[in-house]
């Protein structure tokens, strides 16, 4: 039984991105075809890679996940008429504000172990006072006995 060509936009769609993301990353039809069949265990042709792209042949879907490895882009980048760049943008679009999504939690957690740093900081820095001021009592009344012991006073 014949296929019937370019019956869904989908595999208008599919057929022209495959060709433009091949051409991109500069791969010949016989070389996709090599690929794909080393990957899906049978074999394809450089000729079925050209009816694929002409519409004439639709493709199974563990071929057009393989397709989508080969080419390194995203089994949705073969059914959108985003360019490959586009496509590219939209994800580091989402990984930019996942990224200054996680930043900004990190500033909000900096600020408040800051918040316990200073409160520590504080606390350190009286208890080194109160220190301090019992050891310039300490040093006043040994002062005190020795001026008594030795000066008489």
């Amino acid at each position: 039984m014949m296929e019937a060509t370019m019956t869904h936009p989908s595999k208008a769609k599919f057929a022209d991105r495959m060709r433009t993301e091949r051409i991109r990353v500069g791969l010949s039809q016989n070389e996709l075809a090599r690929r794909l069949s080393e990957s899906v265990g049978y074999t394809v042709d450089g000729s079925s890679v050209t009816r694929v792209e002409n519409g004439d042949r639709g493709v199974r879907l563990v071929e057009a996940v393989v397709i989508a490895e080969v080419l390194g882009v995203q089994l949705a980048t073969l059914l959108t008429d985003e360019s490959a760049l586009e496509a590219r943008m939209d994800e580091m679009r989402f990984a930019l504000a996942d990224a200054e999504a996680a930043l900004g939690s990190a500033v909000e957690e900096a600020g408040r172990r800051q918040v316990i740093v200073d409160e520590l900081r504080e606390q350190l820095d009286d208890l080194q006072g109160q220190v301090d001021d019992e050891e310039r009592e300490e040093m006043n009344r040994d002062a005190e006995d020795w001026r008594r012991d030795n000066l008489g006073l």
